[in-house]
């Protein structure tokens, strides 16, 4: 259904306690889904909710996915999309993977040989407002730099 050279894009789960707005977070993964569809130009996006990802979070980030990447077509995992994205993974035929923040870029790499795409400008410019979580975004820059490219 997704084609040979799909990308996963990976939703971020959403603490509504930032000083962001869950539509700012979905603008963070809008511009990271165009970064890949500019490198890897992709037959699909995949977008793999969080478990903690509500259904009017989905539809808002596919409606926001879907207008800024018309050319593009987009396919939600619906079905088992509370399980760790490692397990879900498997019937699709996806090179390359995006997300905000998540460890699962790296097994995804490990284990499918897939490219790792992290939205590192964007990402830090959001979290910025948040002191609690820049640290922790810091951190994991440095930690993860060298398995993903930054769009």
């Amino acid at each position: 259904r997704c084609g040979e050279n799909a990308a996963l894009l990976l939703l971020p789960p959403y603490d509504s306690q930032p000083r962001f707005s869950f539509e700012e977070l979905v603008g963070v993964m809008v511009e990271l889904a165009r970064g890949i569809v500019r490198v890897e130009s992709p037959s699909a996006i995949v977008v793999k909710p969080h478990p903690r990802s509500s259904d009017e979070e989905v539809r808002l980030a596919l409606r926001r996915l879907g207008e800024a990447l018309p050319e593009t077509p987009l396919l939600a995992v619906r079905e088992h999309h509370e399980y760790p994205i490692e397990i879900v993974f498997a019937p699709f035929p996806v090179r390359a993977c995006g997300s905000v923040v998540s460890t699962s870029m790296r097994s995804l790499q490990w284990i499918y040989k897939t490219k790792s795409y992290c939205p590192e400008r964007a990402m830090l410019e959001l979290y910025r407002r948040e002191p609690r979580f820049l640290a922790l975004i810091t951190d994991w820059i440095e930690e993860n730099r060298k398995d993903y490219v930054a769009v």
